[in-house]
């Protein structure tokens, strides 16, 4: 199931780890990581990048407008904004006081929203997800 889903092939012993949880008698959920044990990026994701034409990943797409619009803001609303003209819903999230925490992104028709950390701080290069770019030290090339 893990090999026809593209998750981990058969046979390889570095493929991403996952489970299967039965949620009832005839449904089975399969929970994977994202990642490889060898560190690198699960083919699944890449295989549906290809099977629709895309030349990236969607983690890739988004990781990419969001360092783009932080490098080009000069605070959270602005960057939020960029995102929102770039065609991305967003989410954002705020505490008690209105003060805006975080936020998600995902594009138009996504099942599901990618979340981002905590603002005020700047991005994580590493993060599929980046925190709020109010700091000006994110680049489009994650620098």
């Amino acid at each position: 199931m893990a090999d026809a889903a593209g998750i981990a092939p058969y046979g390889d012993e570095q493929a991403c780890r996952w489970i299967a949880v039965r949620q009832a008698p005839d449904r089975i959920h399969l929970v994977a990581t994202l990642a490889r044990v060898d560190g690198r990026q699960s083919t699944g994701e890449k295989a549906k990048a290809d099977r629709r034409g895309l030349l990236e990943t969607v983690r890739q797409s988004l990781r990419r407008t969001v360092r783009t619009a932080a490098a080009f803001a000069v605070d959270d609303a602005g960057s939020l904004d960029r995102l929102q003209d770039a065609g991305l819903r967003v989410r954002e999230r705020h505490g008690d006081d209105g003060t805006l925490l975080g936020y998600a992104v995902a594009f138009p028709g996504a099942a599901r929203m990618r979340g981002a950390g905590r603002c005020g701080s700047p991005p994580v290069p590493s993060r599929t997800t980046c925190r709020c770019p109010a700091y000006g030290s994110a680049s489009p090339s994650g620098g």
